[in-house]
């Protein structure tokens, strides 16, 4: 199952993932470090940081997306990749992006007819490709004001619910299941 978490910065998203994602084994891939309150030890949980692997049951000495996507594709980890943006949008180099999107294509490929889980989160939905989108089966949305952002997520959800996203306060989501199971 692919899910995707979306909404500006400090709306509630990794607090949703913290409450919402908790069966084991979960590796999550974080480039910027905020998903550090993730981290449970209870839960066998490994946050990886481009410069650092925080406790939990994987060490890798370097941390590699591709690597650590492959890994959870071949074991059935549920992955939780934040700020998926970066590893999906030409602001960050060519060459992360392009090892980046045929790793991610990888997973929603293969990754999902496994026992993995994917969760992704953004405050950039409009950043986000719309091949990922598109594959999701449930959308998590918190506050997203700009334009762009309401036009990525439009085809999801109703008029009614487009207009309420601006207006959403913190830590309040709309929960959209695009394939009920």
């Amino acid at each position: 199952m692919i899910t995707l978490v979306f909404g500006k910065g400090e709306s509630g998203k990794t607090h949703w993932l913290r409450h919402n994602v908790t069966t084991p084994p979960i590796v999550g891939v974080d480039p910027i470090y905020q998903f550090r309150e993730l981290v449970r030890t209870d839960l066998e949980t490994v946050i990886l940081h481009p410069d650092q692997i925080s406790r939990g049951s994987l060490y890798v000495d370097r941390p590699d997306f591709h690597f650590v996507v492959g890994m959870a594709i071949a074991y059935g980890w549920n992955l939780l990749v934040d700020e998926i943006d970066f590893y999906t949008s030409p602001h960050y180099g060519e060459e992360l992006i392009r090892r980046s999107v045929n790793t991610l294509d990888s997973y929603v490929r293969y990754g999902r007819h496994g026992k993995s889980n994917l969760y992704c989160a953004s405050r950039r939905p409009a950043e986000v490709p719309d091949w990922l989108i598109a594959n999701a089966d449930r959308m998590v949305l918190f506050h997203l004001h700009q334009a762009a952002d309401l036009r990525a997520v439009r085809g999801f959800v109703s008029a009614a619910q487009l207009a309420e996203l601006p207006r959403l306060p913190r830590h309040k989501f709309l929960d959209i299941q695009l394939f009920p199971e």
